[in-house]
């Protein structure tokens, strides 16, 4: 059985992010290090879309980037200038080759491809086996999910679905402001849901157009395709073009407790880690803040997750209030985002969207947004739901 430093189990965001703030640690780059995943990457499966005000490790491979946005909401539209942000956007394989071609400069880094099987705690490391071998490590830092395996487990808790279909077009006529993307235009129907698209320009006449759904329940890939059409024809006008790229997603939208651990020498990272904003999905940002303290820690020989930037529990509350509106009234968001656009600056909300306001400035944006929605989801969440969990114990 050979032995690691460090196993990686998956191979996404998550685990490259990780192994790449590893190699760049001059005390960790000669640890031994296994990166498993079941696939090679070679494929562009995902893209990745975050703001930022100060540069990032991996703006090298940022296909774009808009400093203005436009929002479409209730009889409001709005077009805001983001600096000091900056509206960025990486393709999955840009990242993976990116990383990988890095990595793979690094001796002490080996990789394997193949089903991981099981995933087991002991008392002197974790066992990773992968299609009956068995890895062993000091520490694995596991960021495999399996989508089809979320799934409501709790009445306690709320579970939606961010999912989204996206093709990248391209007209035959210029017809894009190449530095103005739509941010959630919501001019389509909503069917009881919160539904909008993305608009985002890579020149005048090519973009990637994203239909995006926060509900219990997917789509026919037939259904995704029926409003992109109908968006791109009959919203942004546009009737020739050809699509070249599709690409499809499901993020889990919980504030079901993810377990940080499996036992004592793996800790669970990325989206199994909880590491995904549960009211928006977001999960780039987050992601590198806690691979970042989770490097910092083992290059300081400190237990890894220690420090790590956890969710605040006052943002867990307006997380979950916004999960009860999603799964009970998700018609409502519209509005909702309507009144957050219209009464509070980008800035202000990009802020709040990475959980970095203060109270004040949060009563201040609670304040401009439609009241009853929030205290009905207050009523239900922190009254009603635990006195009737009570009497169903009883």
């Amino acid at each position: 059985m050979k032995k690691y430093d460090y196993i990686i189990a998956g191979g996404g965001l998550a685990g490259l992010s990780l192994a790449f703030y590893i190699n760049a640690n001059p005390i960790l780059k000669t640890k031994k290090i296994l990166i498993v995943d079941k696939s090679q990457k070679t494929k562009n499966d995902r893209t990745w879309c975050f703001w930022a005000n100060k540069p990032t490790a991996f703006d090298e491979i940022v296909i774009h980037e808009w400093e203005k946005a436009h929002f479409f909401g209730v009889d409001y539209n709005k077009h805001a200038a983001l600096s000091p942000f900056k509206y960025k956007m990486i393709r999955g394989i840009d990242f993976y080759n990116f990383t990988k071609k890095i990595l793979h400069q690094n001796p002490n880094i080996e990789w394997v491809t193949g089903e991981i099987t099981s995933i087991q705690d002991t008392d002197n490391g974790g066992l990773v086996t992968v299609e009956n071998t068995v890895y062993h490590a000091d520490w694995v830092f596991n960021s495999t999910f399996d989508i089809k395996q979320f799934q409501k487990k709790s009445t306690q808790y709320f579970y939606q679905l961010q999912h989204f279909k996206g093709w990248v077009i391209e007209a035959e006529n210029d017809c894009f402001d190449t530095e103005e993307m739509h941010l959630m235009d919501f001019r389509t129907a909503q069917y009881n849901n919160a539904r909008f698209f993305y608009v985002l320009p890579f020149n005048k006449r090519k973009a990637l157009i994203e239909y995006t759904i926060f509900s219990d329940t997917l789509l026919e890939q037939e259904t995704y395709d029926v409003f992109l059409k109908k968006y791109i024809g009959e919203t942004l006008g546009i009737q020739n073009y050809t699509i070249e790229e599709t690409e499809y997603g499901i993020i889990p939208m919980t504030n079901h407790p993810f377990k940080k651990t499996q036992g004592q020498h793996i800790l669970n990272i990325g989206t199994i880690g909880g590491h995904a904003k549960s009211s928006t999905g977001y999960a780039f940002y987050n992601v590198q803040q806690v691979v970042q303290q989770i490097t910092q820690n083992l290059g300081d020989n400190k237990y890894p997750l220690s420090n790590v930037p956890l969710f605040d529990k006052r943002f867990m509350v307006y997380d979950t209030l916004m999960l009860h509106i999603l799964q009970y009234e998700g018609e409502l968001i519209k509005p909702i985002f309507t009144k957050l656009f219209k009464h509070n600056k980008i800035q202000t909300v990009f802020d709040f969207l990475n959980e970095s306001t203060s109270f004040w400035q949060e009563l201040k944006i609670f304040y401009s947004l439609p009241h009853m929605p929030f205290w009905r989801a207050i009523f239900s969440v922190y009254f009603y739901q635990p006195i009737k969990n009570l009497f169903a114990k009883s």
